[in-house]
């Protein structure tokens, strides 16, 4: 039997669009929970037996997304789904309709796991929207008082910074500089370090760059500050 373990929430976002030359049910599963996915099970509702991990990856770690696909043959819409952690914790949100889902989003509210369903179109419009770049696409405004030579950005859960991603030489100023990212980024929380003219740095972090599209930064009272819109 398979139905034995905490099931979770489901918020749903509305709107129906299928994909032309994939499974009806295909998704896209996103790991928010803070935790390494180590397995994924997906079963039809009617089906007292869990199947084989479609996970894909050998794990998807947190803040990272999967393509789940299905045969174009398959007739099934809705579906039970399974994942297991890294600690062989389970988890089951059942009953879902794939042919009506587009994204999944995993993560933890309140401490109680919870399913966000996109709906095909809005996922369609999400895409259109980033047709030019991420999510986390913004425009760095210098009002230091200070050139900045070098400006790095990092996923809050990395441990390293990488490469510098100013685009231009220095930033002067009172100048801007549009920072953009991959359309295939997941990460939404981001660590930001700059690097002024004579070696000195400052870092902000934990900033939500996919609620960001304009950072200023400026000194307030000797205190460094970044002004978020």
């Amino acid at each position: 039997m398979k139905r034995n373990w905490i099931f979770s929430t489901l918020i749903l976002t509305l709107g129906i669009v299928f994909a032309a030359f994939a499974g009806q049910q295909d998704f896209v599963l996103v790991n928010q929970t803070g935790l390494t996915i180590d397995q994924f099970y997906c079963s039809p509702t009617t089906i007292q037996n869990w199947e084989e991990d479609v996970l894909g990856v050998d794990v998807l770690e947190d803040e990272a997304s999967v393509e789940i696909n299905f045969s174009r043959d398959e007739e099934a819409c809705n579906w039970d789904l399974l994942i297991v952690d890294e600690e062989g914790d389970k988890i089951v949100w059942s009953n879902i309709n794939l042919c009506e889902a587009a994204r999944i989003t995993l993560y933890y509210e309140n401490g109680k796991p919870t399913a966000q369903i996109e709906r095909a179109e809005a996922e369609e419009e999400a895409e259109e929207a980033e047709e030019e770049g991420g999510a986390q696409d913004f425009v760095l405004v210098n009002q230091t008082g200070l050139t900045i030579d070098q400006f790095f950005c990092s996923p809050t859960k990395s441990n390293d910074w990488e490469e510098d991603v100013l685009g231009v030489d220095v930033l002067a100023d009172e100048e801007s500089a549009e920072i953009s990212f991959s359309r295939d980024e997941a990460s939404c929380k981001w660590d930001l370090m700059i690097v002024d003219e004579e070696g000195d740095k400052i870092v902000w972090a934990n900033i939500d760059l996919c609620q960001t599209s304009r950072i200023t930064l400026y000194y307030q009272n000797g205190q460094p500050t970044a002004e978020l819109e």
